[in-house]
């Protein structure tokens, strides 16, 4: 079995499915909070017991290094406005041309405000979110990145860019630190997003045996 080994000057972590619970984050961390700091240097730890539940009952979508969540919120999509569905929003693209610049612009407000709220509600800061990532359907995926969705439209339903993109955040105007990176799964083709890709990224079907069926509903 494998066995990952963490180590520093003073201290080594074996980190493994047969090993004990590791959590490595900076979550729980008393920089910056002086009441926390005194609380630790008093023996006092009902803090750090309360944020530690508090992670775990939290939900998804803010991750720290550990990959444990922290906090979900969620937002009615501004796009809504343009259409009620995926295809009626490029049939107004292609009836507005340029129309897709303001489509943009609300999806990265509505993502910074999300954000926001994630912040406000973990205590942590905006500033202090060095990479984010983000997964999606074809045409969500080419609005935040700001790419016309038109050829999405009809046959071949080509898509602008099937990679994986990795850029500064702040190209987006989502507020973040201003050395963030931001990471967009790939979309796989027309119309299978980059959202089926973290699907598979993350249930991984391809290592199992058995026949797998992942169903996206909505």
């Amino acid at each position: 079995m494998t066995v990952t080994v963490v180590s520093s000057a003073t201290k080594e972590v074996k980190i493994g499915f047969d090993q004990p619970f590791c959590m490595i984050g900076e979550r729980i961390n008393p920089t910056g909070r002086k009441a926390l700091a005194a609380e630790m240097k008093a023996g006092d730890y009902a803090r750090v017991e309360s944020d530690a539940l508090a992670q775990v009952a939290a939900g998804a979508h803010m991750l720290d290094i550990s990959g444990q969540s922290l906090a979900s919120v969620g937002r009615m999509n501004p796009q809504i406005r343009f259409g009620e569905d995926l295809m009626s929003r490029v049939s107004y693209v292609m009836m507005h041309p340029g129309s897709e610049q303001e489509m943009s612009r609300v999806v990265r407000q509505t993502l910074t405000e999300l954000v926001t709220q994630v912040c406000q509600e973990t205590d942590s800061n905006v500033e202090d979110i060095l990479d984010c990532a983000f997964v999606g359907n074809p045409i969500m995926h080419h609005l935040l990145l700001g790419l016309s969705p038109v050829e999405l439209g009809a046959a071949p339903f080509a898509l602008a860019t099937d990679s994986a993109i990795t850029m500064p955040a702040h190209e987006l105007n989502l507020g973040l630190n201003r050395g963030a990176r931001c990471y967009v799964l790939p979309c796989i083709a027309g119309h299978v997003g980059a959202d089926c890709a973290a699907v598979v990224l993350s249930e991984a079907p391809y290592l199992r045996k058995e026949m797998t069926l992942l169903v996206d509903i909505g």
